[in-house]
């Protein structure tokens, strides 16, 4: 133990770091919004896809990088110099290093929670919680069987940090491009609910489902690769994006006697 590696657990690292893999089991929905919602919550540099689509996803991870953890996450259908991707809206994380790895290597916006999927026959449940609220929830009766399931998307995600300051961001943010290669040993399909609510901290409950696309349970493997990193828009555009979306609401937090005084 130390704390400076060497140059040959450097190596070691690295090569966990440059090809993140996953074993994934969890519940899917995908569910149509509105236009009007997806506009709103893009921020520059990303346009809406031809159908305002989301997903979400609550499921068990074991990787091969980080460890094990749970998620529940919120996807928006993107599109970025003609590539249709994901948008990563939010993302509720069990364990403190798949938050910080995510966050500070792909710039993904993962909160520490809690989130569960359970099974008996052929109904499902899955939660995601924070802060005692569970957030999103699905409830499905799934019967349709399928093995052997490839499935191939993109993940856009937005690499951003705050100034060293505390104005504004430290640089302009970057868009990461992920290419997701999943196979599924089973995909089970079939009909269900979706609840989302807000919290304090979280606003999961605004976001407008209209109408319920598909729901599954899948179990597999799951693969990434880099396909580019670049320039989204500049720092002053996607601030406020950056606090809405990265952070909990600031001025929500407690505030010592004597700060208050001053105020």
């Amino acid at each position: 133990m130390s704390y400076v590696k060497s140059r040959r657990e450097v190596d070691e690292i690295e090569a966990l770091f440059k090809a993140p893999r996953f074993l994934y089991e969890g519940l899917r929905v995908v569910f149509r919004s509105t236009a009007d919602f997806v506009r709103e919550v893009l921020p520059p540099g990303l346009e809406p896809a031809d159908e305002p689509l989301g997903y979400v996803s609550i499921g068990r991870w074991q990787s091969a990088v980080c460890g094990e953890f749970d998620t529940g996450s919120v996807f928006l259908k993107a599109r970025h110099e003609g590539l249709d991707g994901w948008y990563n809206l939010t993302m509720i994380v069990s364990g403190e290093m798949p938050v910080v790895w995510g966050r500070e290597v792909w710039g993904e916006v993962k909160k520490h929670g809690r989130a569960a999927v359970h099974k008996d026959g052929d109904r499902y449940y899955a939660y995601a919680e924070r802060n005692g609220v569970r957030l999103m929830e699905i409830d499905a009766t799934l019967a349709d069987r399928r093995t052997g399931v490839v499935d191939t998307s993109v993940a856009l995600e937005i690499k951003a940090y705050p100034a060293a300051s505390g104005a504004g961001l430290e640089h302009d943010p970057l868009l990461v491009k992920l290419e997701c290669k999943a196979s599924f040993n089973e995909v089970v399909g079939g009909t269900g609910t979706l609840t989302l609510r807000s919290s304090e901290t979280d606003p999961v409950g605004t976001i407008p489902v209209a109408g319920i696309e598909s729901v599954s349970f899948a179990e597999g493997e799951t693969a990434y690769r880099l396909l580019g990193v670049q320039k989204l828009c500049g720092k002053e555009e996607y601030t406020p994006y950056f606090y809405g979306r990265h952070y909990d609401d600031f001025m929500k937090f407690p505030i010592a006697a004597r700060y208050r005084a001053r105020n």
